[in-house]
């Protein structure tokens, strides 16, 4: 979650990236989260970032995103 104040400064954009490199250098091979189907902010920035959003067969409000690691990382 990222202050009202602090969005749109590319903070989330170097969080996740920061995240993905970190997990690519220490070997994990996915990246997973559970969002809202309402969070649209942070699924288009996981979508711009490489992850693959499906709904959540358990609760149609729920999207699963979910990157496979290894390949080069947006940014």
């Amino acid at each position: 979650c990222i202050r009202e104040d602090r969005k749109h400064l590319g903070v989330s954009w170097e969080l996740l990236g920061y995240v993905a490199r970190y997990a690519d250098d220490h070997g994990i091979e996915t990246i997973e989260s559970i969002e809202s189907r309402e969070n649209r902010a942070a699924i288009e920035l996981e979508r711009e970032m490489g992850f693959i959003v499906t709904t959540d067969p358990d609760d149609p409000t729920l999207v699963l995103v979910q990157r496979k690691l290894g390949a080069s990382l947006p940014g």
